[in-house]
């Protein structure tokens, strides 16, 4: 059926206007939904990413993936601040000290010991003779204090047994005292002992001096170097 050319001008321009509404409403419907779209992404970027500060401020914070997030959480400041090391300073190790063995020589002085018992004597004897009268004796000891080979007599030999009573018994209760004790450090076993005193109106006792008796010994001795 062919229609005449006003009727399809009329169908045409009726067709249009029902399609023009059509397309309309699709965008319409479009933009609404992209408007839903964007105003819930923007409250969720609001949420998330922006922070009031005390001062007022805004602080935007970027939202990482998780796996990231784990790997930040996980690192300490330890590993992402470079430590400050000191530079080792070598120290030399102490020494021990080395002990060598040295040899030395040390003198034991005999004449204190021989003046202290030359004037102990004088002081203990008790003889009675004349002025001028000179009395001796001589004897052995050992580093025991143990005497021998005693002898006491006068050069007078009528005051010779007055020796023997009053000087005699006095040396011999020196057995065993400090007075017969030899000197700290000496190597001798026995030493022989003689002496004497003449009596005067004053006494006059004995000096180290009067004395010539050095023992001169080596020790071993230890040193560290």
């Amino acid at each position: 059926v062919q229609l005449k050319p006003e009727l399809q001008k009329t169908i045409s321009s009726q067709q249009k206007i029902k399609l023009q509404p059509q397309k309309t409403e699709i965008t319409e419907q479009r933009i609404k939904t992209d408007n839903k779209k964007s105003e819930k992404i923007q409250k969720q970027v609001n949420n998330q990413t922006q922070k009031s500060q005390p001062n007022g401020d805004v602080k935007t914070q970027v939202s990482l993936p998780q796996s990231v997030q784990k790997i930040v959480q996980n690192t300490t400041p330890e590993t992402t601040i470079a430590k400050k090391t000191e530079p080792v300073v070598n120290q030399p190790e102490p020494k021990e000290p080395k002990t060598f063995i040295t040899e030395e020589e040390e003198v034991i002085l005999w004449n204190k010991w021989r003046s202290d018992l030359q004037n102990q004597v004088m002081r203990d004897a008790r003889v009675a003779a004349p002025m001028g009268t000179r009395f001796r004796f001589s004897f052995t000891v050992d580093k025991f204090g143990n005497i021998s080979n005693l002898r006491v007599w006068s050069d007078n030999p009528n005051y010779s047994q007055m020796a023997v009573q009053g000087i005699k018994p006095v040396i011999l209760s020196y057995q065993g005292k400090n007075i017969l004790k030899f000197p700290k450090g000496t190597k001798r076993v026995i030493t022989n002992v003689t002496g004497g005193f003449v009596l005067s109106v004053y006494e006059k006792y004995s000096k180290p001096d009067d004395y010539s008796d050095a023992e001169k010994i080596r020790r071993l001795k230890n040193v560290q170097m």
